[in-house]
């Protein structure tokens, strides 16, 4: 971890563009509890937190015959933020339901103005708004709306706080002594929450994929037939463009090829299987300037269908 933690910072400091200084205020210890539990769904959760979860724009980006587009509105770039803050009726009432959660839990073991700004805080992102204005709270919480704003209230919803979210819990549970200790903790305040908020995030993202790929299984077969037909018919496109010898694993045209293979799976592993090739050929024969060259069985092909006979009678003799 010692090596490999300047490299990490590093990179996430890139990935969401925050000053070298902001990375230090993050409770990593309450993060490592919020996604420990997860383990069901470890690879989800790993991606969504650094924000490459395979929405259109990263589907598109690794594949440019899949949609970029949302599939519940008319953005034309359904990124990691966007399947939050997306108009559709779907994504509000999940937007309704989450503040309702986030209100009422627990309510009664939490300082209110802290409950407000959290409240506050993932509204202002919902609406993408960009921050909490400090002014409004009272001074010691001042700390924590700063530490926050720069990191993001969207990196709640990644399980990252700020140190100063369970600071400020353990302050105000010290005039609690009716409080249990686990209670008065602050971390476990914050590893409550921000475990809430990353089931949130999961049910989000069933709903997305059912609205993307099919909520029943007839309905994701079709969907996948489509991006498959598509897909298939966007490689045949070259063809002709790949070296000569490897056009030989074609079949005339798209249609014939779906027509020979119907089934799905066959389907898609002819295309994982021949994509990164076809594509390295075409380039290939691109920069070789054989594009549209014919092999040599194909030069004398009609000499082949032609059998061995004498001249015609009529043929004329050269002297």
């Amino acid at each position: 971890m010692a090596a490999a933690k300047p490299d990490i910072h590093a990179y996430l400091c890139n990935r969401f563009k925050w000053a070298p200084n902001v990375i230090n205020t993050i409770d990593w210890e309450s993060f490592t509890k919020i996604i420990r539990q997860m383990t069901q769904s470890h690879t989800t959760i790993v991606k969504r937190i650094h924000g490459i979860a395979p929405t259109g724009h990263i589907a598109n980006r690794n594949n440019g015959t899949l949609s970029a587009k949302c599939p519940s509105c008319e953005c034309e770039r359904e990124d990691n933020n966007h399947i939050i803050t997306c108009p559709a009726d779907s994504r509000k009432e999940w937007r309704q339901a989450t503040l309702r959660i986030a209100k009422t839990l627990q309510l009664h073991r939490s300082d209110p103005t802290l409950k407000t700004i959290l409240l506050e805080g993932l509204n202002k992102f919902l609406t993408q708004q960009t921050e909490v204005h400090e002014t409004e709270y009272p001074t010691q919480y001042h700390p924590l709306i700063q530490e926050q704003n720069a990191l993001g209230w969207d990196q709640l919803y990644r399980g990252r706080w700020s140190n100063q979210w369970s600071k400020m819990h353990t302050l105000y549970a010290e005039n609690r002594p009716n409080w249990k200790s686990h209670e008065a903790d602050g971390k476990q305040w914050v590893t409550i929450h921000g475990r809430m908020l990353l089931q949130q995030w999961l049910t989000l993202w069933k709903i997305r994929n059912a609205e993307r790929h099919g909520a029943d299984q007839q309905e994701r077969q079709r969907t996948r037939y489509s991006h498959l037909q598509k897909e298939l018919t966007e490689l045949y496109k070259l063809r002709t463009e790949v070296t000569p010898r490897d056009r030989n694993i074609f079949y005339t045209t798209a249609t014939e090829h779906m027509k020979a293979s119907p089934e799905l799976n066959t389907l898609e592993d002819w295309i994982f299987t021949h994509r990164t090739a076809i594509i390295a050929s075409a380039q290939q024969a691109k920069q070789h300037g054989i594009q549209h060259n014919r092999t040599i069985r194909e030069f004398f092909k009609h000499r082949n269908e032609i059998t061995d006979r004498e001249p015609p009678a009529h043929a004329g003799r050269l002297p």
